[in-house]
Formats: C-alpha cells, sequence, structure tokens
C-alpha cells in the first residue's frame, strides 16, 4: 500500500513542505522534525523566501484536518497538498503576466508579447515544478521582477539610470572575464 508521502520524492519538496510546517507551527525555520515532543531547533540548510511563502500559504488555505499535531509530511490530508499546489499555479501566472508585461513593453507591440507568454506558459520545465514545492517558478520570476522594478527606479528618479549604466559596464566586464577564463591555457587571442 503506497503512503501519502510517496508525491513528496523529491528530497527539496519535503524540505520545503517541512520547513513550512515548522515555520506555520513553531515559528522556527528548520527541516527537523519534532522528535519526543521537543520542537525542531533552526537549521539554515535552503532558501528562506519559498518555505515562507509556502507557510503563509498554508495558514490561508488550512482548516482543522490539514494535518495532524505533530505535523509531519505523513499527516498532510491530501486535500490540504493539492490547496497548497494552487500557490504554484498563483505564481506561475504572476510570472507569465511578468514576462509579457516585459516583452510588452520591450517590442511596444501586442504579438511579440503575447509568443513571449504563451511559450513561458507552456514552457514543460515550469510546468513539471508546479506538482511539486520546489523553488523554480519563484526563481525564474526573481530575474524578471528585479529588471522591470530596476527599470521602473530610473524611470522614477533619474538619478538611478545612472546604476543601469554601471551594471551594464559590470556584467560586460563580468562576462569578458568568464570568457578569457574559459579559453584553454597558452591559447588566448593576441592582440
Amino acid at each position: 500500500m503506497a503512503s501519502r508521502t510517496d508525491h513528496f520524492r523529491e528530497p527539496d519538496t519535503r524540505q520545503n513542505l517541512l520547513l513550512a510546517l515548522n515555520l506555520l507551527r513553531y515559528r522556527v525555520y528548520s527541516v527537523r522534525g519534532v522528535t519526543d515532543g521537543i520542537p525542531p531547533g533552526p537549521t539554515t540548510k535552503r532558501e528562506p523566501l519559498y518555505p515562507t511563502l509556502l507557510s503563509i500559504w498554508m495558514a490561508a488555505v488550512r482548516d482543522k484536518e490539514s494535518f495532524a499535531e505533530p505535523p509531519t509530511l505523513a499527516s498532510l490530508a491530501p486535500g490540504f497538498v493539492r490547496n497548497l499546489k494552487s500557490l504554484n499555479v498563483l505564481l506561475h501566472l504572476c510570472l507569465v503576466l511578468a514576462s509579457w508585461w516585459a516583452a510588452r513593453t520591450f517590442f511596444e507591440r501586442p504579438w511579440p508579447a503575447l509568443a513571449v507568454a504563451v511559450l513561458v506558459a507552456f514552457n514543460s520545465s515550469m510546468l513539471s515544478t508546479i506538482d511539486v514545492f520546489l523553488t523554480e517558478i519563484p526563481a525564474a520570476a526573481y530575474p524578471i521582477l528585479g529588471g522591470l522594478s530596476l527599470g521602473t527606479l530610473a524611470l522614477t528618479k533619474a538619478v538611478f539610470f545612472y546604476f543601469l549604466i554601471l551594471l551594464v559596464i559590470g556584467t560586460a566586464v563580468w562576462l569578458a572575464t568568464v570568457a578569457v577564463r574559459s579559453w584553454p591555457p597558452g591559447r588566448l587571442p593576441r592582440s
């Protein structure tokens, strides 16, 4: 007979869920479970943003039958897990909308923006992470949202435009350094 946690095969999924459960129940950031009735001590093994979002979402969608006391992965009710997956769907939709808005702003036409949104919406690696609790969807949104925020900041306060110039120069220097380091020894191009 299969257990309820068979769909938590990925170690990252189990850790993110356990971190969120511990944040919700004990207000501690830990990948450890309860031992002998003693709440877990804090750990810093994983990035905090997604488990924190998951914990907030757990608080919003839970009911009395969501999990047993003390909360464990095995005690999560299947309906509760399905409700938790709605966070991933929401994050995916936000990523699609942010991609559409960025492309619409960049191309100034609706059709390329629609193409970008469709490509992001039906990206197989993003769609496969909706069913599990991994950090890929939020991580994909950060560069887009960061770029949009920085662009908006530069348009709001002109002094930040110079930061964009420095960022471009810094990125070019970094890429040149990476390119030079990737050349085989003794094979550097001569000027």
